[in-house]
């Protein structure tokens, strides 16, 4: 019998950004309703105190907006 294997868990790390409260409300609100959530940031808020889980890529995504000094999609 064969088995199905499971793609690997993704692994989030803690990392600090200033949220606004409308965006702390959405992703709040989409993790009581187990569904993902896009919110866009400012380069002014790619380090702070709030702490986020995210992805390796997504970390080094926004280290290489910070020294960029621009944000884009």
């Amino acid at each position: 019998m064969a088995t199905k294997q499971n793609p690997p868990a993704t692994k989030y790390i803690a990392y600090g950004l200033v949220l606004k409260d409308g965006q702390k409300q959405t992703l709040a609100k989409a993790a009581r309703n187990g569904v993902g959530v896009t919110i866009r940031l400012a380069v002014d808020q790619l380090q702070g105190e709030d702490q986020l889980g995210l992805t390796d890529r997504q970390i080094a995504h926004t280290k290489k907006k910070i020294e960029q000094g621009v944000l884009r999609s």
